[in-house]
């Protein structure tokens, strides 16, 4: 039965951190977009919030690009729909063992 349940695990344990990088990455992004706004309304934005936002963007991006590695992209940018799609093929392969075990019972 643990046999059984590893290949669901893993692919539910990659949905909800694909889940969670998505969100950083939109948290980020919408900071450094907060922020360029403000500049082109001609207001002060202090160095040191440019700088946490760009930090927080590299590293959603590396969490992210890490990632896409475990679900064995080979992509060199952030791309959330190869990302969905390998997971998602990740999870029918599991689907497909699960399967095929529940036939050999």
């Amino acid at each position: 039965l643990s046999a059984m349940a590893e290949p669901w695990d893993s692919c539910t344990t990659l949905w909800w951190m694909l889940l969670e990088a998505e969100e950083d990455l939109s948290r980020a992004v919408q900071k450094c977009e907060d922020i360029r706004r403000e500049r082109e309304k001609g207001r002060h934005v202090r160095a040191k919030r440019t700088e946490a936002a760009e930090d927080d963007l590299h590293t959603a991006s590396l969490h992210f690009l890490h990632l896409q590695r475990q679900l064995g992209l080979d992509n060199s940018d952030v791309d959330v729909r190869a990302a969905r799609a390998g997971l998602r093929r990740r999870s029918a392969a599991a689907a497909r063992e699960v399967r095929g075990v529940g036939l050999q019972l």
